[in-house]
């Protein structure tokens, strides 16, 4: 008799187990809130007591022996809702200005969460505004010149080549003339205010850059044979050469 009971007490155990499931306040939930089933389930259950997600949002059930599984009312303990952020790039969509591609995060509303703009040489001037993309450089605010090398005196060569930063020339093999003004003589003389720039001369006198001329006959100091007495050129005689035409002076005994 008492085997019977004991049986009869576990059947029924059972079947109010079955009764009292928290998934079955599933559709109740629904009706009352509106949200899918799909969207509702159970997060747990003590006993009598069931804590459903409800579109996300978490409610405490009770169920009663008479009336079936009763709202209680919105739980206590809410579940912590993350920003969404689909890229998964740490910038919530909300705020990011390239929801679907993982970027980085800018000041600049229209760049936040966006991947950075195309730099190829990595000098911080954006491709698409950069003079000299292949090159490092420094931001400009000449447009011609944005993102390339800094070029002081604007001749084309970058200061960091050039062997005189600071005056405008053009360009030479030789390192030391590199970005120089131009000197075909080599006297130091720049070709633009060098009175001879094929001839190599000082850059004092009355024609800068010129060999001397001390007399000023035309006829050069070293092959001028009357260097301090105007004269003429004689191409037959080096003895007479660039003297006055009555002949050369007698040389001192």
């Amino acid at each position: 008799m008492k085997r019977s009971l004991s049986l009869v007490a576990g059947v029924a155990t059972l079947l109010l187990a079955g009764c009292v499931s928290g998934k079955k306040a599933v559709s109740l939930a629904s009706y009352r809130s509106g949200c899918s089933p799909a969207k509702i389930e159970v997060v747990k259950q003590d006993g009598h007591d069931v804590v459903l997600s409800v579109c996300g949002v978490h409610e405490d059930w009770r169920w009663h022996p008479l009336s079936g599984w009763e709202f209680v009312g919105t739980a206590a303990q809410q579940p912590t809702m993350e920003p969404m952020d689909g890229d998964a790039d740490g910038v919530p969509d909300d705020v990011d200005a390239c929801p679907t591609v993982a970027g980085a995060a800018s000041l600049d509303a229209k760049q936040n969460g966006c991947p950075p703009p195309a730099d190829n040489d990595n000098d911080g001037v954006p491709d698409a505004a950069d003079k000299c993309p292949d090159q490092v450089g420094v931001a400009q605010a000449d447009p011609a010149k944005n993102g390339c090398p800094p070029d002081a005196d604007g001749d084309g060569i970058a200061d960091k080549e050039d062997g005189c930063p600071n005056a405008a020339g053009v360009a030479n093999a030789d390192a030391t003339k590199n970005g120089c003004p131009a000197d075909q003589d080599g006297d130091g003389g720049p070709d633009a205010t060098d009175a001879g720039p094929e001839a190599a001369g000082p850059a004092e006198g009355a024609k800068p850059g010129c060999p001397p001329d001390q007399d000023g006959d035309g006829v050069l100091d070293a092959v001028d044979a009357c260097p301090e007495a105007a004269g003429v050129a004689n191409a037959e005689d080096a003895e007479k050469n660039g003297c006055p035409a009555e002949g050369a002076p007698e040389s001192a005994e």
